[in-house]
C-alpha cells in the first residue's frame, strides 16, 4: 500500500494516514547503515503507452495485444514529476537518464504522484461521506430482453457510457458474432481508465 492508515492512539481524530514515500524518506538511512545518505529524492516517471498492433499481419490479436502489453511497461518515458526540493543535478541527471527534455519536466510542491489519495476513501467508514454506488441504466427499449440486433434494426440506439450500462454492447457482439447475416464487426476501441 502506499498510503497507510495510523493508528488512532497516535493521530488526532479517528483517521489519520501517511504516505509510505514518507514513512522511507524519513528512514532511509536506516536502509543504508554504514552509508552517508546525501539524500532522497521522489521522482514519478511517465512512459508512451501507445498499443502499436499491425492489424494486416497479425494471426492472433490476442497474443500481439499481450505482447504490446508487456511491452508498454518499458516505454520511452514522456514526462517526469519531481518534488520542487529535488536538486538541479538530479533533476538533469533523470532527464539525461531517460532521454527528456526540460519541457517534460514538471516540479511539484508536495508528494510527487497524489493519485495514491484515491486509496483513503475506501479505508475511511463513513458512508455518510460516500456516494452511494451508481448503477448504469439500460435504454427502456432494450429492457425487454428482445434482440438488440431486431431493435437496432427498428430504430438507432445511442448509449451513453458510462452512464448507461456497457451490456448492450457485450449482447450487440456476442448476437453478432453468431449471426450469420453478418459479415464483420468492427469498432474503434478508446483508450479509458
Amino acid at each position: 500500500p502506499r498510503v497507510l492508515q495510523l493508528p488512532p492512539e497516535i493521530c488526532d481524530g479517528d483517521n489519520g494516514f501517511v504516505f509510505l514515500s514518507s514513512i522511507l524518506h524519513e528512514y532511509v538511512y536506516r536502509l543504508f547503515t554504514g552509508m552517508e545518505v546525501k539524500g532522497c529524492h521522489q521522482f514519478r516517471l511517465t512512459r508512451d503507452s501507445d498499443l502499436i498492433v499491425d492489424e494486416e499481419d497479425l494471426k492472433n490479436l490476442r497474443t500481439a495485444i499481450q505482447s504490446e502489453l508487456h511491452d508498454r511497461e518499458y516505454g520511452d518515458g514522456v514526462r517526469l514529476e519531481v518534488a520542487d526540493t529535488c536538486p538541479e543535478h538530479i533533476r538533469n541527471f533523470l532527464l539525461s537518464h531517460f532521454k527528456l527534455g526540460q519541457s517534460e519536466l514538471y516540479q511539484v510542491q508536495g508528494p510527487v504522484n497524489l493519485v495514491r489519495l484515491m486509496a483513503v476513501p475506501d479505508m475511511v467508514a463513513r458512508p455518510d461521506l460516500k456516494f452511494k454506488p451508481y448503477t448504469a441504466g439500460v435504454p427502456k427499449r432494450l429492457r425487454k430482453g428482445n434482440s438488440i440486433l431486431d431493435a437496432a434494426r427498428d430504430k438507432d440506439i445511442l448509449l451513453h457510457h458510462p452512464y448507461q450500462s456497457f451490456e448492450p454492447v457485450v449482447q450487440f457482439i456476442r448476437e453478432a458474432s453468431v449471426d450469420p447475416d453478418v459479415v464483420a464487426i468492427k469498432m474503434t476501441i478508446y483508450r479509458t481508465g
